[in-house]
């Protein structure tokens, strides 16, 4: 890119390190007709980077294209001036202005000022086979930038689609946590018999229907949420029917604030439904059908329960990097599974993906006890005799508890520290720590004699640490 053109201030807005770091490295990169990507996990502030790139780049052309209007709304109180296309929130082409920001499905449909610069977020989103690739080879020339905090399309790098993106930055939830900028997530069983659940027990789900399945579901997740006190539950279900089903189910057990989010709703009552939950003084619930997965900003949300089954990687990503913002007095986000996602691809930071091009599969088909024609297990109807068939699912009516990261983030509860100094003069304090019935050590140095009066933490306070081997932990805060 032409340095000449470039902004050689620092832009007008203070940036974490690394969102710094990702900011220059999409300005040096930017060259015509280059395919650059930068991958940030969910909550890591992609919009406030977005709009840093921008407001450097000013005698630019920019088009920055988002696939949801809930991402747009979020970038435009980011933006200085510039145009708008979307069906619902402006219809502005752009004359005059050097900054044009729209929704991928409006702006692949009309005719644009030619960009120098595309900033894509969420890159990953769009179908380069279809009018997303379109858009791109429209304008060879143009210097392309993605965002996304997962660079896959279902459980394939998107590499493998066609669009050679070069990776120029990226940084993991884990080193997000440690600089705590994120808080770890959890997953929680809802009871001491569903931590381990073993092959034959997953092949069998299906046989039952979601209503039989979901009216166990309920209680169990109910008591776990009172039990660990969570304020912000948001929850993920099959279809607007099942998200109907739960929120009844829930009210049923004495939750008050209990909120339904689902496509068959208007964008305004959407964002009024949203704006409810996270204004709630009481524990809320948010039981919603796929519209929370991206571009919903709720730092609150503290556990999230996962009343579906999950085939692609992306989404599972997705989902649980909801719940990973930081706010005051929430040290991580529970996360009950009741399907087999994250039983299916391991750590989040580290995942398991099939080796093929066909990914995971849903679970196979049922035989129709009428006509003996095999359907999709996801069939409401049979496609031989037309007989309506009961809902099935693969739902389990327990969460089950796999660890999520490969490094291993846990709450401890402080019990003592020990100071000893070294033969260099070293001043080291071994903290004491309990994990449940488990004892963790952790160790910090000091140039400067510490006071063995007191120790650093009160005795009882619950830490966030991080195991390093064995018993040995380090300590990422309160």
């Amino acid at each position: 890119m032409n340095v000449s053109k470039q902004n050689k201030n620092s832009g007008s807005t203070q940036l974490r390190g690394y969102q710094e770091r990702a900011v220059v490295a999409a300005i040096r990169q930017a060259l015509p007709g280059s395919r650059n990507m930068l991958v940030l996990p969910t909550g890591a502030g992609k919009s406030l980077i977005i709009a840093e790139i921008a407001e450097r780049l000013p005698d630019y052309q920019i088009l920055i294209i988002t696939p949801r209007r809930s991402l747009l709304k979020q970038l435009r109180k980011l933006l200085r001036a510039h145009g708008v296309l979307s069906s619902t929130a402006g219809n502005d082409l752009g004359d005059g202005h050097k900054l044009v920001v729209g929704t991928l499905q409006t702006i692949t449909k009309r005719r644009i000022k030619e960009p120098e610069v595309i900033i894509m977020d969420e890159n990953h989103v769009g179908n380069p086979d279809a009018a997303y690739g379109d858009l791109i080879r429209r304008h060879p020339n143009a210097a392309v930038i993605g965002l996304t905090a997962t660079p896959y399309r279902q459980n394939e790098p998107i590499n493998a689609f066609g669009i050679d993106w070069k990776l120029i930055y990226s940084i993991s939830i884990s080193e997000l946590i440690e600089g705590k900028f994120l808080v770890p997530p959890r997953s929680m069983a809802t009871s001491a018999a569903s931590a381990d659940v073993d092959d034959d027990a997953f092949a069998a789900m299906g046989s039952e229907t979601v209503e039989e399945v979901t009216d166990r579901i309920v209680p169990k997740l109910v008591e776990a949420v009172r039990r660990e006190r969570r304020r912000k539950c948001l929850v993920f279900c099959i279809d607007i029917k099942h998200a109907e089903l739960t929120s009844d189910l829930l009210k049923r057990r004495g939750e008050g604030s209990v909120y339904v989010i689902h496509s068959g709703q208007s964008s305004p009552h959407q964002d009024k439904i949203t704006r409810k939950f996270e204004q709630s003084n009481q524990r809320a619930w948010l039981v919603n059908v796929g519209l929370v997965s991206f571009g919903v900003d709720i730092p609150a949300i503290d556990c999230i329960a996962i009343l579906r089954d999950i085939f692609s990687f992306a989404l599972l990503v997705q989902i649980i990097g909801r719940g990973l913002r930081t706010f005051t007095g929430k040290m991580d986000c529970l996360i009950y599974d009741f399907g087999a996602g994250t039983r299916r691809f391991g750590f989040v930071d580290d995942p398991r993906l099939p080796q093929t091009g066909e990914g995971f599969g849903p679970p196979g088909q049922k035989c129709c006890p009428a006509c003996h024609e095999f359907n999709h297990l996801s069939a409401l109807k049979c496609r031989g005799c037309g007989q309506t068939f009961p809902r099935s699912t693969s739902l389990k009516d327990s969460a089950t508890s796999n660890q999520l990261l490969s490094v291993g983030y846990m709450a401890a509860s402080y019990v003592s520290a020990s100071f000893t100094q070294d033969e260099r003069g070293v001043w080291q304090v071994e903290h004491q720590l309990s994990h449940g019935q488990e004892a963790l050590r952790a160790r910090t140095d000091s140039l400067a004699k510490p006071d063995m009066t007191r120790t650093p933490y009160k005795r009882g306070a619950t830490l966030v640490v991080r195991r390093v081997r064995g018993d040995l932990v380090k300590i990422i805060g309160v």
